[in-house]
């Protein structure tokens, strides 16, 4: 924010702020949400989520890092201080967790409905998606994640 107004006033074109979304990979965070699924799959616990109705945008690491290669292969005046890389297609919590139990066939392990969830969550924003130019590959967020959350459960010693 303001810091980096100040710092582009004293170098213009230097500075470049990349907003981002949810970065997953096959190694997700334990105290995130598809680190949380993961450990209940893994253990074949109860997985207690909301409603799940918050929206969310997934971006695979490797496909920010190919954005990123081609951000930072370019003049950076063209952005004007901030990128934000977007898919335009969130998805909610509860179509992701389906997709990914019903996928593994424990479906049984899902609970949605059992936790309540922050007021200040995103319910309904789905933001506009990127240049092709800047954002040329972008997976599928619900296959992508699934696939992702496969490959973590088969390499124990991960996530």
């Amino acid at each position: 924010g303001q810091w980096i107004g100040a710092r582009q006033k004293e170098a213009p074109g230097r500075f470049l702020h990349l907003r981002l979304h949810t970065i997953y990979s096959n190694r997700p965070h334990p105290h995130m949400f598809l680190g949380q699924m993961l450990a209940a799959l893994r253990s074949s616990a109860p997985f207690e989520m909301s409603t799940g109705e918050q929206l969310r945008e997934y971006h695979h690491a490797d496909d920010i890092a190919a954005s990123m290669r081609l951000v930072l292969g370019t003049t950076w005046e063209r952005f004007g201080g901030l990128l934000e890389l977007s898919q335009g297609n969130a998805v909610s919590l509860a179509a992701l967790a389906h997709h990914v139990f019903d996928s593994l066939n424990q479906r049984e392990l899902l609970n949605v409905g059992a936790r309540g969830a922050s007021p200040a969550e995103n319910w309904n924003r789905n933001f506009e998606p990127t240049a092709p130019r800047w954002f040329p590959k972008a997976r599928e967020p619900l296959a992508g994640v699934c696939a992702s959350i496969q490959e973590a459960l088969t390499h124990k010693d991960q996530g």
